[in-house]
């Protein structure tokens, strides 16, 4: 009776300044607030009677008359913020060249699983699934980095359209001559982005006993310092015993949930937080070379190569 409706709000600042002709930059701040967002985690998971009431069996409900209970609440919550700077050229300097370049930074986190929220109507219909909030009454414990958080994107693209053409008649007559016809029509155009990798979890599944429990997030093994991994230091740590050999982080460097109730909170200290790990950047070109020729002010035939 008391749930309440999802709202999201949005803010922007901006601020722009020409600096020089037809060239404008900005530095702009972007931020979003989700408040009231659907979760719907299963309350009456195997398990929980132990893990809660310390009586019953590893598999044992809350309420041992009853099979999952997906509870429908609104402590769903997600923030936003983001940095950006740009800079947009129309005609540099009458060349013909014409670019964007921006930059931005930014952070996303939430609490909220997007397949969750978006096929629960699909749950409510007849067809099963599986909340995976580790802690069904503590949402805070799965608030990390959301699943689309990138931090670092970068994307710039241009047109040039070369400003090559000869007004008076000249070798071979009409429209300029032949180095008119040759020089004249060219343009190049082009895309280039790059952004940091999309956050990924490492679970632990071998403590998850039924189909109905999440597989707990993995626990790191002892002298791995994870602060250094998550600010900068990447997913390698310096060898004890050999100067200058360092160790990827791997299955080793991880240790066992080795009773039912670590699927439950409290959760061992030395759990890693939701989507702790990045994966690998991406970067892609995308060109494109053309000649057009033309014929009168209706006609004209262009041929174009691709690259990718």
């Amino acid at each position: 009776n008391d749930l309440d409706a999802p709202r999201i709000s949005f803010w922007t600042l901006a601020l722009d300044r020409e600096i020089a002709r037809n060239t404008v930059a900005s530095l702009q701040y972007a931020g979003a607030h989700g408040h009231d967002l659907f979760t719907v985690p299963n309350i009456n998971r195997p398990g929980s009677a132990l893990a809660f009431t310390g009586v019953g069996g590893p598999t044992a409900r809350l309420n041992t008359g009853l099979s999952p209970i997906f509870f429908l609440n609104s402590n769903g919550r997600s923030n936003y913020n983001a940095f950006i700077a740009d800079v947009t050229n129309s005609t540099w300097r009458t060349l013909g060249l014409s670019f964007t370049a921006r930059y931005r930074f930014a952070k996303a986190l939430d609490n909220v699983n997007p397949f969750i929220s978006e096929n629960f109507n699909v749950g409510l219909s007849g067809t099963p699934f599986t909340a995976n909030s580790l802690s069904p009454f503590d949402t805070t414990n799965d608030y990390g980095p959301s699943d689309f958080d990138v931090r670092h994107r970068f994307i710039g693209s241009l047109i040039w359209e070369i400003p090559y053409r000869f007004d008076t008649g000249c070798c071979g007559g009409g429209n300029g001559g032949w180095r008119n016809r040759f020089l004249s029509g060219w343009a190049v155009t082009g895309i280039f982005q790059a952004m940091s990798g999309f956050p990924f979890n490492v679970f632990d599944c071998r403590g998850a006993l039924t189909p109905e429990t999440p597989c707990p997030r993995a626990l790191i093994a002892p002298g791995i310092d994870l602060g250094d991994i998550r600010n900068g230091a990447g997913s390698s740590f310096p060898d004890a015993t050999i100067p200058n050999r360092f160790n990827f982080l791997g299955p080793g460097n991880f240790t066992l949930a080795t009773t039912p109730t670590t699927v439950f909170p409290p959760f061992p200290t030395n759990t890693i937080g939701r989507n702790f790990f990045s994966g690998p950047g991406f970067w892609n070109i995308d060109m494109g070379i053309s000649k057009r020729f033309r014929f009168s002010e209706n006609t004209s035939l262009q041929f174009r190569g691709e690259f990718f």
